[in-house]
């Protein structure tokens, strides 16, 4: 995932009412009106939060009629999730050594990897 789309990413998740939509999708596709309800959006603005979430890449969007259907990009959240877990075990295994360093400050030993 380019970092580009990674902040595109975040930025679409920070808004609760699409992190709202995003759970309610992930029961399946569903209409933007069925989407908009449950939040007590209007429909212009339920589609202002699909644009985001559509730039994202998060969701897919499909006109049939005079319906537009929304589904949720899986394989988008999946990357994000990575990207997640592999700073936190960075972060975990830098913390883990500052903590070593701290022990043996406290106690006197000799550094030891």
């Amino acid at each position: 995932m380019v970092a580009d789309q990674l902040d595109d990413v975040f930025m679409a998740l920070s808004d609760p009412a699409r992190r709202s939509m995003l759970t309610h999708l992930s029961a399946g596709e569903l209409t933007v009106g069925a989407l908009a309800k449950p939040l007590n959006l209007s429909l212009p603005g339920a589609l202002k939060h699909l644009r985001s979430l559509e730039r994202a890449g998060l969701v897919d969007t499909q006109k049939r009629g005079r319906t537009r259907y929304v589904r949720g990009r899986e394989e988008t959240m999946r990357d994000a999730s990575a990207w997640m877990q592999s700073t936190a075990s960075n972060w975990k295994s830098a913390l883990d050594r500052f903590e070593k360093v701290l022990m043996q400050e406290e106690t006197g030993a000799a550094p030891r990897d």
